[in-house]
C-alpha cells in the first residue's frame, strides 16, 4: 500500500491557504446535485453535517445513539485551544502548532496541525455564534486559562462542561438544517460495510438497531466521524461504544489504519502491566499543577471502621427533662437522644 497524505507544496505557514485558493469551485445550483454521507454525529460529525448542508449540500447524517446528543463527545470536558491572544502572554499561531506537535510525540503532520493552529481563531468565533456558553471574566469578555501545562491562557472552557456545551450548539445547527430539509437523520443506525467503486467510498451498508433491517446508501463522498478505538486501555472512562467498527469496515476494504489509540487519548486510568492503576486527575494534572501519583501512594493505608454514629458517640448523661417521645427538650448531643434521632437501619445493635 502506498501511503500518500495529499498534502500541498510550499512553504508550511501557507500550504493549505494557498491550495485553497486555486481549488475550482461548485455552482451553487450544482450543489444541491451531490449527496454527501456523514457516519457519526458527534462534534465532528454534527459540525461537518451542518456546515455542508448549509454550503448547499444533500446530507444523511448516521449514528447508532437515539439522538446525536449522545455522542461521547461530551468527555472532552477540558476545553477547547486557541491562539486568540486574549491575556497578552505571547501566544500565537505557530506557538499553538508548536505545543501541539511536541504535545503530539512528534507524530503528528504538520502541516495539518498548523492549519489546525489557523483555523482555531474561527472555530472559537463560531462556537460563540451557536450559543456556546463560554466562561467569561467579569467584563463580559471570553475567559482562558492554563490548560495541560502550557505556558499561555488559550483554553476557552465551560466550566467542567465543555464538551457537552460544544456538542449542544453543534447538535443546534445540526437541527436546523434538519427542520430545513437538508439534513437526512437516521438514528438507531449501524454502519455495516462501506461501498467502494473505483478505489474511491461511494456508500455505505446500514442496519437498524430497531428492526433490524438492511439498507445501502449511496452517495457521491463519505465522512466517517466515528471516533478512535478507545477500549484499547483496560481502564477507562471512554464509552464501551467507542469501539471504531466503521474504522474497522473501512480498514477492511483497504483503507489504512494507523494507530488506533493514538486518535482517542482521554483516560482517567491506565493498567500498567501487573501494578496497580495509576490515577490521572484530570484536575491538578491537565491544569498543570501536579501529575499522577500510583493509587496506592495517594492516602497511608487505613483500617475499615464503621461509621455508626450511635456505637462512636460517647455515653453521658442527658442534660435536660425527656418528652413523651422520649428525646429531651433541649435536643442535646447525648447518646439516647442521637439514637432516638437516627432510622432504625442505622441503630447500634449493642
Amino acid at each position: 500500500m502506498k501511503i500518500e497524505s495529499r498534502i500541498p507544496g510550499g512553504p508550511l505557514p501557507g500550504k493549505w491557504q494557498d491550495h485553497r485558493n486555486h481549488l475550482k469551485l461548485v455552482n451553487p445550483n450544482n450543489k444541491r446535485r451531490f449527496t454527501v454521507l456523514v457516519v457519526g454525529s458527534g462534534l465532528a460529525g454534527a459540525s461537518a453535517a451542518a456546515s455542508l448542508a448549509e454550503l448547499g449540500y444533500r446530507v444523511k447524517c448516521f449514528c447508532f445513539q437515539d439522538t446525536p446528543r449522545r455522542a461521547h463527545s461530551i468527555a472532552a470536558q477540558g476545553g477547547i485551544n486557541a491562539a486568540k491572544n486574549y491575556h497578552n502572554d505571547g501566544d500565537s499561531v505557530f506557538r499553538l502548532f508548536y505545543d501541539t506537535v511536541k504535545g503530539g510525540d512528534f507524530r503528528s503532520r504538520e502541516a495539518n496541525v498548523y492549519r489546525l493552529a489557523e483555523l482555531s481563531l474561527a472555530i472559537i468565533d463560531q462556537c460563540v455564534a451557536q450559543g456556546v456558553p463560554f466562561a467569561r471574566e467579569y467584563g463580559g469578555l471570553l475567559d482562558n486559562r492554563s490548560f495541560g501545562g502550557a505556558q499561555v491562557a488559550r483554553t476557552f472552557y465551560a466550566r467542567g462542561q465543555t464538551g457537552q456545551q460544544l456538542l449542544l450548539g453543534a447538535y443546534q445547527a445540526l437541527c436546523r438544517e434538519i427542520a430545513a430539509g437538508r439534513i437526512e437523520m437516521r438514528p438507531r443506525t449501524e454502519m455495516l460495510d462501506l461501498v467502494v467503486a473505483g478505489g474511491r467510498a461511494r456508500g455505505i451498508v446500514t442496519r437498524d438497531l430497531v428492526t433490524g433491517r438492511l439498507e445501502r446508501h449511496a452517495g457521491h463522498a463519505v465522512v466517517l466521524a466515528t471516533g478512535g478505538y478507545s477500549n484499547v486501555y483496560y481502564l477507562s472512562t471512554n464509552a464501551k461504544g467507542s469501539n471504531a467498527t466503521a474504522i474497522w469496515r473501512a480498514h477492511r476494504r483497504g483503507a489504512g489504519m494507523a494507530g488506533g489509540a493514538c486518535r482517542h487519548r482521554r483516560r482517567a486510568l491506565l493498567r500498567i502491566r501487573h501494578q496497580p492503576s495509576q490515577a490521572l486527575p484530570l484536575g491538578p494534572a491537565g491544569r498543570g499543577g501536579g501529575r499522577g501519583q500510583p493509587a496506592e501512594r495517594q492516602h497511608p493505608p487505613r483500617t475499615p471502621r464503621p461509621l455508626l454514629l450511635a456505637a462512636t458517640t460517647p455515653r453521658r448523661p442527658c442534660v435536660g427533662e425527656r418528652g413523651a417521645a422520649g428525646r429531651c427538650a433541649i435536643h442535646c448531643a447525648c447518646y439516647p437522644c442521637l439514637v432516638l434521632s437516627m432510622p432504625s437501619a442505622h441503630w447500634s445493635r449493642e
